[in-house]
């Protein structure tokens, strides 16, 4: 089980690389598998549901792909990861494939803390990850779903297992997709491109959630409870991960080029009560027109909202007090973990 689960999202990519060397059989699998991604991505119709659907056949010929690179002469398996960003950094360098390829590198720096942490705790080396894929038989993707619901009792930990599963098969395909896109010449609309660029930057961050749920990743820091009535202290009014309505200023005065302003909900980061300051990251409902990373999409009702909106990681604000006008609700453990992966990525912390 360990082996079907351990996560490296660029396997379908580097099997690319490796055509020639595959045998006939190996290299007609993978080039089938290619093709049938050139399908998804190139007819133009929405992405989402036909990625659902084609889910299986990702994680099966990951599975492929994994057994075969196990047997590979001097192969570090757990350096795919890093041999990926060369060929992302050249994508970057693209005008039109440029905010997919920031939202890919964001996915790749997220996979590799995971499989950092793994290592770090002393888990399994390079050379014993390859003997285990070596060794293990090949299982389809649904004999995986079956083993997991038969050997967990709890439904809870099989949906977050199989839910990390799907972010993972989710940045596999679209790491491999940007690359055809450009080294294939395809011809793909840029409202493609803008959901490719979403789809990555949203996987990667429920993978960063949802690793950190299952404590592979440390929790640095507990939500507190929100107080409805009567709140107990100011730390909970001003608790990690609640909705808080602001007045964040009226332009041109005290808001410029893209800052927010108005009154608007923001998401608090962290609360100085002796200062009377609180971080928040400010929120709108306009579904922004580019998918950049540092964007957490919240859904309808989440927190108390009043309709799905968006969280502007990059919009980092130290406010007064003073500004916050009324508590709205708490945004809950997994969309704060996003907004976590999002900030500890782009303030490299």
């Amino acid at each position: 089980m360990l082996v079907t689960t351990r996560n490296y999202d660029a396997i379908c990519l580097h099997m690319r690389n490796y055509l020639p060397q595959q045998e006939s059989h190996i290299r007609q699998e993978t080039k089938r598998f290619i093709a049938r991604v050139k399908t998804v991505i190139g007819d133009g119709a929405p992405i989402k549901s036909r990625l659902d659907q084609f889910i299986p056949q990702i994680f099966n010929f990951r599975m492929l792909a994994l057994k075969w690179l196990a047997k590979q002469p001097d192969l570090d398996i757990a350096g795919l990861i890093e041999s990926t960003v060369p060929t992302i950094e050249l994508l970057q360098g693209k005008p039109d494939l440029a905010l997919l390829a920031e939202n890919m590198m964001f996915a790749v720096r997220c996979n590799k803390r995971v499989v950092d942490a793994v290592a770090g705790k002393g888990a399994i080396t390079s050379e014993q990850i390859a003997e285990q894929f070596a060794a293990a038989p090949i299982v389809t993707y649904e004999q995986f779903l079956g083993t997991l619901a038969f050997s967990i009792p709890d439904d809870a930990a099989v949906q977050l297992i199989t839910d990390w599963l799907h972010t993972s098969l989710y940045i596999e395909f679209i790491l491999l997709s940007g690359v055809l896109i450009d080294e294939e010449n395809m011809t793909v609309s840029p409202e493609t491109i803008n959901e490719l660029s979403f789809l990555v930057a949203d996987a990667a961050q429920e993978y960063f959630a949802i690793a950190t749920q299952m404590g592979i990743l440390p929790a640095k820091s507990k939500t507190l409870p929100l107080a409805t009535v009567h709140p107990a202290s100011v730390f909970e009014v001003y608790a990690q991960g609640n909705i808080v309505n602001v007045d964040l200023g009226m332009p041109p005065k005290e808001v410029q080029g893209h800052e927010q302003g108005y009154e608007r909900p923001c998401i608090v980061v962290k609360a100085f009560p002796s200062m009377h300051l609180a971080i928040v990251l400010p929120c709108t409902s306009k579904t922004p027109s580019y998918s950049h990373f540092t964007i957490v999409r919240l859904q309808k009702g989440s927190g108390g909202l009043a309709m799905d909106s968006f969280v502007l990681c990059h919009q980092v604000r130290t406010i007064s007090f003073g500004r916050i006008l009324k508590v709205v609700g708490n945004i809950g453990a997994k969309d704060l973990l996003k907004i976590k992966a999002v900030l500890i990525d782009t303030l490299d912390l």
